[in-house]
């Protein structure tokens, strides 16, 4: 996932992590989750998932 998230870190110009604030501090934002997913998604077989 490191390789994945490069550039978009809390501080970037387009961060897919969010901030240091809140209850969700370095948790994905939407754009991370869809990264997040994609990248689960690539290393699993879906046959395997029946």
């Amino acid at each position: 996932m490191t390789k994945r998230f490069l550039g978009h870190g809390v501080n970037s110009t387009d961060p897919w992590i969010l901030g240091l604030s809140g209850p969700a501090a370095f948790q994905p934002n939407l754009a991370g989750y869809e990264v997040y997913a994609a990248a689960l998604t690539a290393a699993i077989s879906p046959r395997s998932l029946r």
